[in-house]
């Protein structure tokens, strides 16, 4: 099992990229990127108590906390259109709409959860 701490460091890297991504034009793998990148933060928050499986749904993992804010819920609801299936190649948003502010907005709601898992990782004993 990997620490919490490689797994925000990796989150934290891989979110990096995901901007580098936005701003080089590559929309959609600025958005898988973002997608991986809070799984794994909230990966973090989970293994960090207790959780042995954790989903690659962001929106399932952030539900996990019931003081989770209407923010950071719908942060995870966009980075979840943009989960890539298991055994398939292709997203799972259907229509995102403009693909450039769909893929900033999605970069966004990654660096929100990436912020909300090291809540709770900074304060365990009061989080869920």
């Amino acid at each position: 099992m990997t620490a919490p701490d490689a797994l925000l460091a990796a989150a934290r890297r891989i979110l990096g990229d995901a901007a580098t991504d936005l701003d080089r034009g590559h929309r959609l793998s600025a958005c898988v990127s973002a997608h991986r990148a809070a799984v794994l933060a909230t990966e973090a928050w989970l293994r960090s108590r207790g959780q042995p499986a954790v989903s690659a749904s962001v929106h399932e993992n952030v539900c996990l906390a019931p003081d989770a804010d209407p923010g950071a819920r719908e942060a995870a609801r966009l980075l979840d259109r943009h989960r890539m299936e298991e055994g398939s190649p292709h997203r799972s948003a259907r229509d995102p709409g403009d693909p450039e502010t769909e893929a900033e907005a999605v970069v966004a709601a990654g660096w929100k959860i990436l912020a909300f898992a090291e809540v709770r990782l900074a304060a365990p004993d009061r989080q869920a």
